[in-house]
């Protein structure tokens, strides 16, 4: 699971940095889709917060093997958005699609993660 959780955030910021040195990104301060695009010290904090108590849970549910899984793509995605955060001021995004806001690797896995939690809890 660790080497998923760092090949993921690796992997991610691999991109990143090839299409930041394109000049195919954009920089979103804000939370999810550019909201509260200010309080980049806030969102930090947040972050940390969320995802402290999601790997605590994941200690403590140990027996959860689905939901354990998706939790990590959530903490992968939110660690790299989070590096990127720190180092650059905001997160890059690099997928640029007509009828969405810009997104990247990180936030997929996030999505993916949260939507897999969601269903393992209800069925």
């Amino acid at each position: 699971m660790r080497k998923f959780l760092l090949g993921l955030v690796l992997l991610d910021q691999v991109i990143k940095y090839a299409t930041w040195s394109l000049g195919w990104v954009t920089i979103n301060k804000g939370i999810a889709f550019g909201l509260f695009p200010s309080e980049t010290s806030l969102t930090v904090i947040l972050v940390v917060l969320v995802f402290t108590s999601l790997l605590m849970k994941l200690k403590l549910a140990k027996n959860s093997y689905k939901i354990n899984q998706a939790a990590m793509l959530m903490v992968a995605g939110g660690l790299s958005n989070m590096l990127d955060r720190v180092f650059y001021g905001g997160v890059i995004d690099y997928l640029h699609l007509p009828f969405v806001p810009s997104f990247n690797l990180a936030d997929l896995a996030i999505t993916s993660g949260f939507l897999l939690v969601i269903f393992n809890l209800f069925t």
